[in-house]
């Protein structure tokens, strides 16, 4: 056959139902004008990766997913589980496999140049991506910035929760969170040979703000007191967002381990006297049954009302309760025409 003649029928449609090694086939071969009508593709699924070379594509039957081999030898993407980055280290060091890592600029080429990341401040705690592979100092690489992360050293490293960027120690994560959060992913296989970490990165993570407030009395806010401390209680109102308050008992439940503000505002009658008196706020850890802290409010003699407001922090675990007491240094009637009791916080973790 001429090679006319082959040009004209692979320009008019391709070659099919050809014979490859022997055993007869329904595959169809490229057309001269790069066309073609093949409709599907079939991998035989690989248990071990084959040889590394760059712009190869197979199915991994371990990851049960496509594997990308691009130009790094031993990194490779997984088709709909993996993005990767290109970036250079420029950090002046050795930066190891499994490392958080921020963006420090650009290279020359117009590669991003990276380094290790730390939650010491929130410039620093802003996380790019994990190194795959161990990378020397000016050296490219391909970091995840989102998927899984097969085969690095995860021994040690809580599975299944949330983990954080190390405050401590530059590019290593923890599932304590520390005050600036930024969440890296979690780890699904514990492991030194084999671990397995998910990327999804969240910098400088904003907890939205919880809170419970307690406001008013519902039964005229009369308490006759006494040096011995009684609660706050039968409030008129109350405000819920996550955080749990009692409106009866005036008990105020904390939904997470983490540091809250506690904040009272009050406007009291009493008796008119000669001398001075004082009525005395506690914080009240309900839970481990201590005072956190107390807040005296002098009266001044011949006065018959005043008003009062104070905060004051807490660091406390979730399900902690927490109340407010209030005694006085003489017997004495105190009425609460207006009382507000909250808590809100201020950095909760988990």
């Amino acid at each position: 056959m001429a090679d006319s003649q082959l040009q004209t029928i692979l320009n008019s449609g391709g070659i099919t139902n050809i014979n490859i090694g022997g055993t007869a086939t329904t595959d169809k071969v490229l057309k001269a004008d790069g066309t073609i009508s093949q409709t599907k593709t079939a991998y035989i699924p690989q248990n071990v990766a084959p040889t590394h070379i760059e712009g190869q594509v197979y199915y991994n039957n371990v990851t049960k997913s496509f594997g990308f081999q691009g130009p790094f030898s031993g990194i490779e993407v997984k088709a709909g589980h993996e993005i990767h980055m290109h970036v250079i280290n420029n950090s002046g060091a050795l930066i190891e496999a499994g490392m958080a890592v921020k963006i420090t600029g650009v290279s020359v080429g117009g590669i991003p140049t990276i380094e290790k990341a730390q939650a010491n401040s929130f410039l620093n705690a802003r996380v790019r991506g994990i190194t795959v592979q161990a990378v020397n100092n000016g050296a490219e690489t391909a970091i995840t910035t989102f998927g899984e992360i097969d085969n690095i050293n995860t021994l040690g490293i809580a599975t299944g929760v949330p983990l954080y960027l190390s405050e401590t120690v530059a590019g290593t994560y923890t599932a304590t969170a520390p005050a600036i959060k930024s969440v890296i992913g979690g780890s699904l296989v514990a492991s030194a040979t084999v671990g397995k970490l998910f990327v999804t990165i969240t910098n400088n993570q904003n907890i939205p703000t919880v809170l419970a407030a307690l406001q008013g009395q519902s039964t005229g806010g009369l308490y006759s007191l006494t040096t011995t401390a009684q609660d706050l209680v039968n409030f008129a109102s109350k405000k819920e967002v996550v955080t749990t308050a009692n409106i009866t008992t005036g008990v105020i439940t904390l939904p997470a381990n983490g540091d809250y503000k506690v904040t009272v505002t009050a406007s009291i009658t009493f008796p008119s006297s000669t001398s001075t008196r004082s009525v005395t706020f506690e914080v009240y850890d309900a839970t481990s049954s201590t005072i956190q802290f107390s807040y005296v409010k002098n009266i001044p003699r011949d006065a018959t009302e005043d008003g009062l407001s104070f905060s004051w922090a807490i660091n406390k675990t979730a399900a902690n309760t927490q109340k407010i007491r209030v005694k006085s240094s003489i017997a004495i009637d105190v009425t609460f025409t207006n009382v507000s009791y909250d808590i809100t916080s201020i950095s909760i973790s988990s």
